[in-house]
């Protein structure tokens, strides 16, 4: 049984090796800087508020009541 896990060893040292050469060598021209990649998530939350501060609330729920059949009774 050692001997098998010695083979594997011996065999997948250098492919890793190699792949590791491989990996240094790309080039991702079309790579984010990581600080950009960092504010991705803080620029998405920006757009949801400001997409839900231009929602009119009450026209949904009034919308919604007429869907389930509820009365909300006299509109302002």
């Amino acid at each position: 049984m050692l001997i098998v896990h010695g083979m594997l060893f011996l065999t997948s040292t250098p492919m890793r090796l190699a792949g590791m050469g491989y990996a240094f060598k790309l080039y991702e021209p079309t790579a984010a800087d990581t600080s950009e990649a960092m504010l991705v998530p803080t620029r998405a939350a920006n757009l949801a508020v400001r997409w839900t501060a231009k929602l009119n609330f009450r026209n949904i729920q009034r919308l919604a009541n007429r869907v389930f059949g509820r009365d909300d009774g006299p509109g302002p």
